[in-house]
């Protein structure tokens, strides 16, 4: 399935909500590598689509139909793969969760993904 989404986003350096959507219509499995990359689990990812479609106008998905996708490739509508995409999108840009408080960090900032810097 890796490979499937590596094409479909050549080599994930394609990663526009209609790219993503795109990807997500035409092989709804591909949502299990997206989401494992964006370090979310399903209930959580469905959980953040909620996030990302309220203000869209839109509903998220369901934690059932995030693993019906990933299981069984589930067909998604435009809009679900819309969803999808524009949460995949605000993790990346940083935009969904907002900072962390105090010195705690966010799943997604992870130390290989870090600068290099002083010790």
């Amino acid at each position: 399935m890796y490979a499937v989404a590596a094409l479909a986003t050549s080599n994930f350096s394609q990663v526009t909500i209609a790219d993503l959507s795109e990807a997500l219509r035409d092989d709804p499995r591909t949502l299990l590598i997206f989401r494992t990359i964006m370090g979310l689990t399903k209930q959580e990812f469905a959980h953040s689509t909620t996030l990302a479609a309220g203000p869209l106008g839109l509903t998220g998905l369901s934690g059932g139909k995030v693993d019906a996708m990933e299981k069984k490739g589930t067909a998604v509508t435009a809009e679900q793969a819309r969803v999808v995409a524009e949460t995949l999108t605000q993790v990346i840009g940083g935009t969904l969760f907002g900072d962390p408080p105090d010195d705690l960090r966010s799943k997604q900032e992870k130390p290989t993904r870090r600068a290099a810097g002083p010790p």
